[in-house]
């Protein structure tokens, strides 16, 4: 695609011109006042310079009055257009949905034009995310198959129960692998989406405790519970399996004895969801890193798991338009979750 080639537009042109115009009445001006002050000139020649004089100021101030109303006019359409590119923009990196475009009015002035191009951009950006996405949904879809197929065959190995065993849970492992990876595709691309449906937030949070406490309970782990009743539209399994993720997490990453707090409160715009452990945390350079496929923190590669944990948290939350954030919690991490009513 050839380049865009970008031309003052007529309100800069027009502007301009009154521009041109206020200097040289101006100058016409000085010219005819130092006249007016030649004392060898007749007194009518000196009341037609001085009618002139008025003529020209007036039309001065009129020519001034269209120049500030256009200047005027030009920075509103160019603030507010230069806003609506800068708020598109940052509402794809915030929600990461690549399928946002910037309005763009008409083509008769560069910034449009401007909008014009980057919305192509983002076009071509959206294009290459999207293949990749699907060569990668694709990958995890055509290997689960035959992947499912050994582990029916590895039941029947006729090898030791433990060598069998061993094969089996490395089997399982990777399956449950790639269908984590296709559910985060479902999500993120909207195929899972379902109808919302009120659910009380603090029952499924009680529910979610119920089901790790046994687990905590090995380690020794202290599980604190202040959460109130609220009610929000959601989908509850993938909910439960987000909170479920991130409890897990608080569980294996916190020593014997430790502490795990989980709050509920109302916010100014919905609810916010607090997990917070006595664990080791995640360093500030990783906090934005986890949330990315299969990555892996230094402290986290001897612990079962594949990295694909809190993307799917990240997915959930984004699917239903709240917020994530991890903070240090000294020690320990702080889990932050914002969901919308």
């Amino acid at each position: 695609m050839p380049a865009v080639k970008f031309k003052t537009s007529s309100s800069f042109r027009l502007a301009g011109f009154f521009a041109i115009l206020l200097v040289v009445s101006a100058g016409i001006i000085l010219y005819l006042i130092s006249l007016a002050n030649d004392a060898s000139l007749a007194e009518s020649d000196i009341e037609e310079i001085r009618d002139i004089i008025n003529a020209l100021g007036i039309s001065i101030i009129i020519l001034l009055s269209i120049v500030l109303a256009v200047a005027y006019f030009v920075s509103v359409y160019v603030v507010d257009l230069i806003n609506t590119i800068s708020h598109t923009a940052d509402g794809i990196m915030q929600s990461g949905d690549l399928s946002q475009r910037i309005p763009v009015r008409h083509e008769r002035d560069d910034l449009s034009k401007l909008a014009k191009v980057l919305n192509k951009m983002f076009d071509r950006i959206e294009e290459s995310v999207e293949g990749v996405r699907q060569v990668s949904d694709n990958i995890a879809h055509d290997l689960r198959t035959p992947i499912t197929r050994l582990r029916t065959k590895l039941e029947k190995f006729d090898g030791t129960e433990n060598q069998k065993e061993k094969l089996i849970k490395e089997a399982d492992t990777i399956i449950t692998m790639f269908n984590s990876l296709l559910r985060i595709a479902r999500i993120e691309s909207g195929k899972e989406k379902a109808k919302f449906k009120k659910l009380d937030l603090k029952l499924l949070l009680e529910d979610v405790v119920e089901f790790y406490e046994p687990l905590a309970e090995k380690k020794k782990q202290k599980l604190e519970l202040s959460i109130s009743k609220a009610e929000i539209k959601g989908d509850r399994n993938l909910l439960f399996q987000a909170f479920a993720n991130l409890l897990d997490n608080a569980i294996k990453f916190t020593p014997a004895n430790g502490e795990i707090n989980i709050s509920l409160r109302r916010s100014a715009d919905g609810f916010t969801v607090k997990i917070a452990d006595s664990g080791v945390g995640i360093a500030k350079q990783d906090r934005e890193k986890v949330f990315n496929r299969f990555y892996r923190t230094e402290s986290s590669r001897n612990t079962e798991g594949h990295g694909l944990g809190l993307s799917m948290v990240k997915a959930i939350i984004d699917y239903h338009n709240g917020k994530i954030s991890l903070k240090d919690n000294k020690p320990g991490l702080l889990v932050s979750l914002r969901l919308q009513n």
